[in-house]
C-alpha cells in the first residue's frame, strides 16, 4: 500500500511539473562544436599537407523568461573554443613561409532569441523546441608560420538558428538538448559553426 501512495504521489507531482515552468529562469551549459574550417581557406599554393584538429568544449550560460508553455526569450553567452588547422608549407606561394603552420580562429558572443515549444505527450513533459535570434561575436584569428604570427581580429552580428529537445523532468528545472547553427562573416569568410549542448534550466 506505501509503494502504491509513493508511486501515486510521484506521478501526481510529474503531471504538475509543467505547471511550474514558466518565469524567469537561468542555466548552463556544455556542448561541442564543429566548423567548416579548412585548407582552401587559408592556401597559397604553398601548403604541403593541413590536418583539423579536434572540436572544443563550448561552455554557455543562459537568462531568459518563458511567458508560456509555447514561447520564452532569451540570452546568453557563449564561447565557442579554438578551431586548429596545422600543418606544412614549401614556400613557394604568396604567403606562407617555409616551415610548419598553424592556423588558429576563436570566437565568443552573446545571443538573443526567441525559443518556440511544441508539447509532446499527456501531461507535456516532452518539448520539440525551435529557436531563431541574433549572435553579437568577437572573433580572432591567428596565422603562425617560421616568419612569425599575424593576429586579426573582426565582430558583427548575424542571425542563427536552432533545434532541440526540452524535458521538463523537475519541478523546478528543466534539461535541454540543443543543436544551433550559427553563420558569422569572418573576414570576408562565411563561417558555419555548429554545436550541440545538454544544458541545465533553473526556474525561479
Amino acid at each position: 500500500m506505501k509503494t502504491l501512495l509513493l508511486i501515486v504521489l510521484l506521478l501526481s507531482s510529474i503531471s504538475t511539473a509543467f505547471a511550474e515552468q514558466t518565469g524567469w529562469y537561468v542555466g548552463l551549459g556544455l556542448g561541442t562544436g564543429f566548423s567548416d574550417l579548412e585548407q582552401n581557406d587559408y592556401e597559397d599554393g604553398s601548403l604541403l599537407w593541413l590536418n583539423k584538429k579536434g572540436a572544443p568544449f563550448i561552455p554557455s550560460f543562459l537568462f531568459g523568461h518563458r511567458f508560456t508553455e509555447y514561447i520564452s526569450l532569451e540570452a546568453s553567452y557563449l564561447d565557442f573554443g579554438e578551431y586548429v588547422l596545422e600543418g606544412k608549407s614549401d614556400g613557394t606561394g604568396s604567403f606562407w613561409v617555409a616551415g610548419p603552420i598553424k592556423v588558429t580562429e576563436k570566437a565568443k558572443g552573446y545571443t538573443l532569441a526567441l525559443i518556440g515549444y511544441l508539447p509532446l505527450g499527456r501531461r507535456h513533459i516532452f518539448n520539440i523546441t525551435g529557436k531563431a535570434g541574433f549572435l553579437k561575436w568577437d572573433a580572432e584569428v591567428k596565422l603562425k608560420d617560421s616568419w612569425g604570427t599575424i593576429t586579426e581580429e573582426d565582430d558583427g552580428t548575424d542571425f542563427f538558428v536552432g533545434i532541440g529537445v526540452n524535458f521538463d523532468f523537475f519541478k523546478k528545472g528543466s534539461i535541454r538538448i540543443d543543436i544551433d547553427r550559427y553563420k558569422i562573416d569572418f573576414l570576408n569568410y562565411d563561417r558555419v559553426i555548429a554545436v550541440g549542448s545538454v544544458k541545465y534550466v533553473h526556474y525561479f
